[in-house]
């Protein structure tokens, strides 16, 4: 969700998934559901992060960062959706 590049030797997502159904035994049910779950929870969470820092003065009260942060964009990612925007607000560099 922030752009970065995976770093080297870090498996891929495909292959973060066959080593943990190797390890499990037995191939995910409602993989989807589990990851859109996470990815929504991740969401309201750092939108009230976001809310917070505003109501707090610790981001101007235009701060896009409780509507476009990581969590929100990897959230449209999962969905398969547009996202908002390209570039992410995040906590830091916000001070």
């Amino acid at each position: 969700g922030m752009g970065l590049p995976v770093p080297v030797g870090f498996p891929s997502r495909e292959q973060s998934l066959a080593r943990y159904q190797e390890l499990l035994g037995r191939s995910l049910v409602n993989f989807a559901f589990h990851e859109v779950f996470a990815a929504v929870r991740a969401t309201i969470m750092m939108m009230r992060i976001g809310t917070m820092m505003i109501e707090a003065g610790l981001l101007p009260a235009d701060a896009a960062m409780p509507v476009t942060n990581p969590a929100s964009l990897q959230l449209a990612e999962v969905l398969g959706l547009q996202s908002t925007s390209e570039q992410s607000a995040w906590i830091t560099g916000n001070r």
